[in-house]
């Protein structure tokens, strides 16, 4: 097994927990394409681990809200991706993260460190960040649209050879 499927997030902060939500949605869409499927929460630091371990990596967290609740933002990145500047974590503005390390940082730095995989980094706007379990109204109304979107992308991802 060469690929696996990640879901940051966290569940006791709203919208924040989309990434989780939508890696335990896609488990069956994950297991038929034989990768692995993990649900890290805000344990970003462990990332550096399934950089070890995996060639193939689609990463999936929470955007800070802005505009339109469920908007899909996605960067994919590979050991030649000529793009992967050099810049320090980011505490306030991530574009892909709400965590204070956020995941752009750590995909950027597994590349600098030799990692030759790939990676699909995904982005989902949250529409409300205040304390509690579950998704906002806006977000969860607009779930099955995103499911929809990502379950394409990400088995595009998975499928398409090195």
């Amino acid at each position: 097994m060469e690929a696996c499927v990640i879901g940051a997030g966290n569940r006791w902060r709203e919208d924040d927990a989309v990434g989780l939500v939508v890696a335990e949605k896609l488990t069956a869409l994950v297991s038929r394409e034989n990768a692995a499927l993990f649900w890290i929460g805000e344990r970003i630091f462990e990332l550096q681990l399934y950089f070890e371990r995996y060639q193939k990596i689609a990463l999936i967290d929470a955007l800070p809200p802005e505009t339109e609740p469920g908007k899909i933002k996605i960067r994919q990145f590979n050991g030649s991706d000529t793009g992967l500047e050099r810049r320090l974590p980011q505490r306030t503005h991530n574009a892909y993260s709400l965590h204070d390390l956020d995941l752009l940082w750590q995909v950027q730095s597994a590349f600098w460190n030799g990692y030759q995989g790939e990676v699909m980094l995904i982005g989902i706007e949250a529409g409300a960040l205040g304390y509690g379990e579950g998704l906002s109204p806006q977000l969860t109304m607009v779930l099955p649209m995103v499911l929809f979107k990502l379950e394409q992308m990400i088995l595009g991802f998975l499928r398409a050879g090195f």
